[in-house]
């Protein structure tokens, strides 16, 4: 199952995942989340889909996006100064 990529997804409310006993799902008690620093999540199923494309396949991505750039911390933006050839 794949959500729509107009869908947007908020992050789970903290006090929500806080409390293991209201998730449907079980974790440690000395679970610690990873999160890269260099990695933006957008809400915009669509825009972080775009994202892993992008980092995933660098080349694929310039050859197709020649006006696009990702920053370092994922998001994806117009070059400045593009100029269409």
């Amino acid at each position: 199952y794949n959500p729509v990529l107009s869908a947007s997804m908020e992050p789970l409310p903290e006090e929500l995942v806080e409390k293991n006993d209201k998730l449907p799902w079980e974790r440690p008690r000395d679970y610690q989340p990873w999160r890269r620093k260099d990695n933006t999540m957008i809400t915009s199923v669509g825009e972080n889909t775009f994202k892993s494309l992008a980092r995933s396949h660098p080349r694929v991505f310039a050859r197709h996006h020649p006006d696009l750039e990702v920053l370092k911390d994922g998001r994806i933006v117009r070059k400045e100064n593009y100029q269409n050839a």
